[in-house]
């Protein structure tokens, strides 16, 4: 008896257990990684992708926010106020900034057209429209 067949079973016709048949495992476990790793790298950048989205839509909002915030107490620097915060953001072409001045209040738009990396593989997501609107009411 060899020593093999002791450590790994009594059965001797299970050909997963036979020396000759461990060369062939390791190559099917290349194969499987290489039917993975696809799913892998889209699932990781999947991920990446939806992070930078989310942390665009918030700088967008914030955007928004400061601009509203800063029409009601003057209404010459709205424009300058928002887009002074929305430097960082991958928007082509550049953000649009359309404040709506009130009597009573102050609304500020922010329209991003966010250019995804994902885009160049899939076409559907290649451009993402963000838009938020914050409107404050003069003191």
């Amino acid at each position: 008896m060899t020593s093999w067949f002791l450590t790994r079973s009594s059965d001797p016709s299970t050909a997963a257990h036979r020396p000759q048949d461990a060369k062939r495992e390791a190559g099917q476990e290349l194969v499987e990684f290489a039917l993975i790793l696809p799913l892998l790298l889209l699932l990781s950048f999947g991920i990446i992708e939806v992070g930078r989205l989310m942390l665009s839509y918030n700088t967008v909002a914030n955007a928004a926010r400061e601009g509203a915030r800063h029409g009601i107490v003057d209404n010459a620097g709205i424009d300058a106020a928002a887009r002074r915060l929305i430097i960082g953001v991958a928007c082509d072409p550049p953000a649009e900034v359309t404040p709506q001045i009130n009597a009573t209040t102050v609304s500020v738009t922010v329209i991003c057209h966010f250019k995804t990396v994902v885009g160049n593989l899939i076409p559907a997501l290649a451009d993402v429209t963000l838009s938020s609107t914050a409107t404050m009411q003069k003191e």
